[in-house]
């Protein structure tokens, strides 16, 4: 799991540089809506983080993914640890078999991330999840 993360965030940079050196730069930015009230980066439907992992490198369904951003929201805590919301953010995507999957970065135009009331990453999905 841990090479197969580091081998997409070296190809999303590597896409990226090669990208920049033509002075472009090739982003997804994905309409995302999570419902994961309690998540520390949830500001009702949106995301504060900016940017945001979906794990499930085997994942064939739905429920074989999880938002590996996720962060549980604590009575101690604010009610977002970073940022500000945003409708559009970048998805870092290690579900490979997903039909939005392009080098490891979410092509969708919007996804949903769903959990209810997650305790940790596992209890979370990416909605918009297509296998090939």
């Amino acid at each position: 799991d841990r090479r197969q993360r580091q081998m997409c965030i070296r190809d999303s940079f590597l896409h990226t540089l090669k990208w920049q050196k033509e002075e472009r730069r090739f982003i997804f930015m994905t309409k995302l809506e999570c419902s994961v009230k309690n998540c520390v980066y949830n500001e009702e439907p949106y995301c504060c983080k900016g940017d945001i992992m979906v794990e499930g490198r085997d994942a064939k369904n739905t429920s074989e993914t999880a938002c590996a951003s996720f962060q549980e929201r604590t009575k101690d805590c604010c009610s977002n640890a970073v940022g500000h919301k945003s409708e559009n953010i970048d998805v870092d995507c290690e579900a490979v078999k997903c039909i939005y999957n392009e080098s490891c970065k979410c092509s969708a135009n919007r996804i949903g991330i769903v959990g209810g009331n997650a305790k940790d990453s596992a209890d979370t999905q990416c909605a918009s999840f297509c296998c090939q």
